[in-house]
């Protein structure tokens, strides 16, 4: 499955970003009963490109893992799904530091939670 988005960040100080992004992931194979509820779980990796009226452009490196419950109401697989991954993301490209010259790369631990529905 590849997921391909876009989210909002809101910065402190500086202008916010809007980021498109595309999150291949790669889930542990299982048996599964077609248009039945079910599990899954996997590798996921984020790809980002931030957005934002300066000239540079910020990019987001980010592996991570997801586990999601698929709620099935009959055979053609139509329900909900419910989703919460977690990822260590990395940063790049963003302006280099004013007192020591060295680029910065801030991390940070990103955990979401997800519902969709499938008909």
């Amino acid at each position: 499955m590849c997921i391909l988005g876009v989210s909002h960040q809101s910065q402190r100080g500086t202008s916010s970003l809007l980021w498109v992004y595309t999150e291949p992931r790669l889930g542990v194979p299982r048996h599964d009963r077609h248009g039945y509820s079910s599990w899954e779980m996997g590798a996921l990796f984020r790809f980002g490109v931030g957005i934002n009226s300066g000239v540079l452009s910020p990019r987001i490196y980010a592996p991570g893992v997801f586990l999601s419950r698929h709620i099935r109401r009959n055979p053609q697989g139509a329900g909900w799904t419910l989703q919460l991954s977690y990822s260590r993301a990395f940063y790049k490209g963003f302006s280099r530091a004013t007192a020591t010259g060295s680029p910065v790369t801030p991390k940070s631990h990103r955990l979401s939670f997800g519902v969709g529905w499938y008909r």
